[in-house]
């Protein structure tokens, strides 16, 4: 019997250094039928080249470029438009994957109707493996939303015009909860399958103003769930979005940069406004527990600047990663 054809789209942007790990790990997979759509997003390094002397190795390999940069997202939807696969993976070009990956994965998505199968994952530092834990629930709650520990079905990719967006950040959460809004079915694999390579010149997070995005992500979301009338079904799992990630996520990133009072305000402002009961939320304590304290903390002292810089200072950033 034929094996389901599997569509990898790889999104390439200076990646020299990482590139031939990443492509090896797919080429190596155990599950053979595979097509690979590599699109250069205007590297100015060496990756065309490496892309190049690839292509030449493996009929597999579909090479597309980019005329102008487009960010990792843009860039995805190209894949997909031009996939050919019954299922999807995404994988950054920095990173790799066990040889068992697309094999484990296909065999878990054809358990049910699901949109998509999940997996665990490790967070490689500088060589050394630390494993990414999360329960298919925490999973299923959007605490890792990258679309790199999940293969996708097309067929619901298509059917619900689900695509990118493009903003500078929280893509993936965005891309992710529109399919479990339109088909909350998913599979899970509790191997950890995924190297998400964390790199020692990795460069910052970028602007504070950048992080606000996640808001516009976010409200995209709830938009998208009052649009198919699931709002309400879904209002938990929303507001502890908003937590997680609008509020959670957002001051962790913001306290490695140099930031105000005015910014950690900012960020209750925008989920008290739409959440203002945010500290019952029944998933906030089961999952965020450790987070909590540092959560109450700020809220306690949005107005001594000098305890919100304490309170940075002391946060564990390898564990603010999620």
């Amino acid at each position: 019997m034929e094996q389901d054809l599997i569509t990898v789209i790889i999104p390439v942007y200076n990646s020299e250094k990482y590139f031939g790990k990443c492509i090896e790990s797919i080429l190596n997979q155990t599950y053979q039928n595979i097509e690979i759509i590599i699109i250069n997003d205007c590297s100015t390094d060496e990756s065309e080249n490496i892309i190049l002397d690839y292509l030449g190795k493996d009929n597999r390999i579909t090479y597309l470029s980019n005329e102008t940069n487009l960010g990792v997202g843009k860039t995805r939807n190209i894949g997909i438009d031009r996939a050919k696969g019954k299922y999807i993976y995404f994988i950054d070009s920095d990173d790799y994957i066990e040889e068992s990956t697309l094999a484990d994965l296909h065999d878990a998505i054809q358990e049910g109707d699901s949109f998509c199968c999940m997996m665990q994952a490790y967070r490689t530092i500088d060589g050394k493996d630390y494993l990414f834990s999360r329960s298919k629930e925490e999973l299923s709650l959007l605490r890792s939303p990258s679309v790199c520990f999940r293969l996708f079905n097309k067929n619901f990719l298509d059917q619900a015009n689900i695509r990118f967006s493009g903003l500078p950040i929280g893509e993936d959460l965005e891309f992710v909860f529109k399919l479990m809004v339109y088909n909350n079915q998913y599979s899970y694999v509790t191997k950890p399958l995924y190297h998400y390579v964390i790199h020692s010149d990795s460069s910052s997070r970028g602007s504070i103003q950048k992080q606000f995005s996640i808001f516009e992500v976010l409200s995209n979301m709830e938009n998208y769930a009052k649009s198919l009338n699931r709002y309400d079904q879904f209002y938990k799992e929303i507001e502890f979005l908003y937590i997680s990630h609008g509020l959670r996520g957002t001051m962790r990133r913001i306290m490695q940069l140099p930031f105000q009072k005015e910014d950690i305000v900012t960020c209750f402002r925008l989920v008290e406004q739409k959440y203002p009961n945010w500290q019952n939320n029944e998933y906030l304590k089961q999952y965020l527990s450790g987070d909590f304290k540092f959560l109450i903390e700020a809220r306690n002292s949005l107005e001594n600047e000098q305890e919100l810089h304490r309170i940075a200072n002391e946060l564990d950033l390898l564990s603010s990663n999620y």
